[in-house]
């Protein structure tokens, strides 16, 4: 089984043990990344994001030029609202892939946590220069100008293009229930937030859910 496949029988909620019964003994002693590699990602997939920092942690300090693997801690500490490590993380991952938008968007959340709100504006434009036709920008767009007095319309129509862009997307979703939320329109903001539930239950991890191609 190769590890794409079996990254993404994780993310569909295949217990690791089970995933691990598919990948044949020979390639785990060959390739000893793949069992930690899987470990990993069975931690943050399953939403025990401690175990995944750690877990993540390690395979960084293993195989420190893999973006991957830092990618997924800066998640990682995201998720555990460790907002400064995930920063840094994130950054450390952007210098080693600037063309991958996986989590960007969580990235941007981030620094709005922090309050470096020209940061995030900055790395949200980024994004969209890179690819417009990805999600991750105009998610990390709207949020960005949901904070912006008089930008209300446009942060919607920036949620909106993301919905368009990818409809099973949840962030995009769940920002378009944060902006309406923010202005007060709560019954609407309930039935996006709704819909970005069905499609991602981790109501609390709804960024950033594309499979990784690894």
């Amino acid at each position: 089984m190769a590890l794409e496949a079996a990254t993404k029988l994780l993310r569909l909620g295949v217990p690791l043990t089970d995933v691990l019964e598919h990948i044949p003994l020979s390639m785990s002693q060959s390739e000893p990344w793949i069992q930690p590699t899987l470990h990993a990602f069975g931690a943050f997939y399953s939403q025990d994001y401690a175990s995944s920092v750690n877990e993540f942690s390690l395979l960084v300090k293993r195989y420190p030029d893999q973006p991957m693997f830092t990618l997924y801690l800066a998640a990682s500490y995201s998720k555990e609202a460790r907002y400064l490590e995930a920063v840094f993380a994130f950054k450390k991952a952007r210098t080693m892939d600037s063309y991958n938008l996986t989590y960007m968007d969580t990235y941007v959340e981030a620094l709005m946590h922090l309050k470096r709100d020209s940061e995030a504006t900055k790395l949200a434009d980024d994004l969209l220069r890179i690819d417009s036709r990805r999600p991750e920008g105009w998610v990390a767009q709207g949020h960005c100008l949901s904070m912006t007095d008089g930008a209300h319309d446009t942060a919607l129509s920036a949620a909106d293009m993301a919905i368009q862009l990818a409809s099973y997307y949840a962030p995009a979703y769940s920002c378009r229930g944060d902006i309406l939320y923010n202005c007060s329109q709560y019954d609407e903001a309930i039935l996006f937030y709704q819909a970005s539930y069905k499609l991602h239950p981790d109501i609390e991890a709804l960024d950033g859910t594309f499979i990784p191609i690894i």
